[in-house]
């Protein structure tokens, strides 16, 4: 009875180790096929981390931002630089892409200077942009 307390505890440490808590204003949503960020009057800087699934190829976004001003960052791990993805101000759609060379975890930075609020949209792809 011990052990299987002990193996359910230690399972539940390791889920809850990876739900970081985000800062005010921001949600994560990930599903199999994207990852979708809710900005609501969100500040400051946040660096999420996000699944690439589908090795090389390419991190597909779309940006819709209603006030604010925003700049988005990625980097792909520890031996490699960080890039601006895209800066984009309120009342506005932007969309890209940008190729990433490995799978596993890639790091988003969000910054906003001033309360910001919109709606970003992440997809990996090997093939063509989905928002096109």
């Amino acid at each position: 009875m011990k052990k299987l307390f002990a193996l359910i505890l230690v399972f539940s440490l390791l889920l809850l180790s990876g739900c970081g808590s985000l800062a005010k204003g921001i949600e994560l949503e990930e599903t199999d096929g994207y990852t979708k960020i809710t900005l609501d009057n969100f500040k400051g800087e946040e660096k999420l981390k996000i699944v690439n699934n589908v090795g090389e190829g390419s991190l597909y976004y779309k940006a819709t931002i209603t006030s604010g001003h925003l700049t988005v960052h990625y980097s792909e791990g520890v031996l490699w630089g960080t890039y601006e993805l895209f800066e984009i101000d309120g009342e506005s759609t932007d969309k890209g892409g940008v190729y990433v060379s490995s799978s596993g975890k890639l790091s988003i930075i969000i910054s906003a200077k001033e309360a910001t609020s919109g709606e970003i949209l992440l997809v990996f792809s090997q093939s063509a942009s989905p928002f096109e």
